[in-house]
C-alpha cells in the first residue's frame, strides 16, 4: 500500500498517513485518521488537565479541598484520603455493558460514575497545590515534579530547590526560567545545559560558570557572548549589565543569534543505544 495524502478536517492542512500507518490501522481494525497528526494531539491533550486547581468539597466526607475538577464537574470526586481509604469499593460501581447500545456512549456514562481522584499528591508537605507530583515540601504551581523544595510554577522539577518558572530541571537550585537543565547552579535563562554554575541567557553549555549569552562551550569560565574575558572584564561587565525586561530580551534575541550561526547538535541525549523517535 502506498502513502496517502489528506486533509485535516480541523486545521485543513495536508497530511500524510504512510504504508506502515495503513498496515497498523488494519491490524487493530480501525479506519484511517481524519485528523493531522497535531490536531489529533490536541484532541488527546483537551482531556487532561494539570495546571488548573479548584477549590470544591470532596463527594464523600464533604470537606474542602483543592482539585483539578471544579464544582460543575458531574461526577464524584473524593479528597485523597478518601479516595485511598477503606470507606468505599470500587466493585459497588460495576454495571453490565449492553451489546445494544454503543461502546462509547456507555464508556462516557461509566467514567461520571466511578469516583475521581481530586488530584494526584502524594506525600507532600505545604504543597496543595501541586498535581501528578509527590515529596515536595513548601512548592507551589508545579507538576510531574518530585522531591522538590521551595519551587514555584513549572513543570518536571525532580530533586530540585528553589527553582521558579522552570520547565524539565533536574538536581537544579536556585535556577530562574531555564529548560531543560541538570545539575545547574544559581542561573537565569539557561537551557540544554549540564553542570553550570552563574551562567546567564546560554544554550548548550557543559560545566560551566559565569558565563553570559554563551552557546556550545565547554569546561569555559567568564565568557561573554563565546568571547573569553579575564575575571576582571566579566565581573566589571556583568556589574553593569541592567537586567530590565528590555535588557532581558535583547540578550535572548542576541543569545539566538549566535546560536543560530553556530553547528547545533542533531539531537540532545546520552547513554542511548538503538532508539529512535525520541
Amino acid at each position: 500500500m502506498e502513502s496517502e495524502t489528506k486533509q485535516c478536517q480541523n486545521c485543513k492542512k495536508n497530511f500524510i498517513i504512510g504504508p506502515e500507518d495503513f498496515g497498523f490501522y488494519e491490524k487493530i481494525k480501525v479506519p484511517p485518521p481524519t485528523f493531522c497528526p497535531e490536531c489529533r494531539y490536541q484532541r488527546r491533550l483537551s482531556n487532561r488537565n494539570e495546571w488548573n486547581f479548584y477549590k470544591r468539597n470532596c463527594s464523600l466526607c464533604g470537606e474542602s479541598m483543592v482539585s483539578i475538577y471544579n464544582k460543575d464537574y458531574p461526577g464524584l470526586v473524593y479528597c485523597q484520603p478518601c479516595y485511598w481509604s477503606d470507606k468505599w469499593d470500587t466493585l459497588d460501581f460495576g454495571k453490565d455493558f449492553d451489546f445494544n447500545r454503543p461502546f462509547f456512549e456507555q464508556f462516557k456514562e461509566h467514567r461520571f460514575t466511578v469516583p475521581r481522584i481530586a488530584l494526584t499528591n502524594k506525600n507532600s508537605v505545604n504543597s496543595e497545590y501541586t498535581n501528578q507530583a509527590n515529596d515536595n515540601k513548601n512548592c507551589y504551581f508545579i507538576e510531574a515534579s518530585s522531591f522538590n523544595e521551595y519551587c514555584f510554577y513549572g513543570n518536571w522539577y525532580q530533586k530540585s530547590r528553589e527553582c521558579v518558572d522552570c520547565w524539565v530541571i533536574d538536581e537544579g537550585e536556585l535556577l530562574y526560567e531555564c529548560l531543560d537543565c541538570l545539575k545547574c547552579y544559581k542561573s537565569a535563562w539557561l537551557e540544554t545545559s549540564v553542570d553550570c554554575n552563574e551562567c546567564y541567557f546560554g544554550s548548550n553549555l557543559r560545566g560551566c560558570s559565569n558565563c553570559f549569552g554563551c552557546v556550545n562551550l565547554r569546561s569555559k569560565s567568564y565568557c561573554w557572548f563565546n568571547e573569553q574575558l579575564t575575571k576582571e572584564e566579566y565581573d566589571k561587565r556583568f556589574k553593569s549589565k541592567e537586567m530590565s525586561l528590555q535588557n532581558i530580551e535583547k540578550n535572548k534575541q542576541k543569545m539566538r543569534e549566535l546560536r543560530i550561526n553556530l553547528p547545533n547538535k542533531y539531537y540532545h541525549g546520552a547513554s542511548i543505544t538503538n532508539c529512535s523517535g525520541a
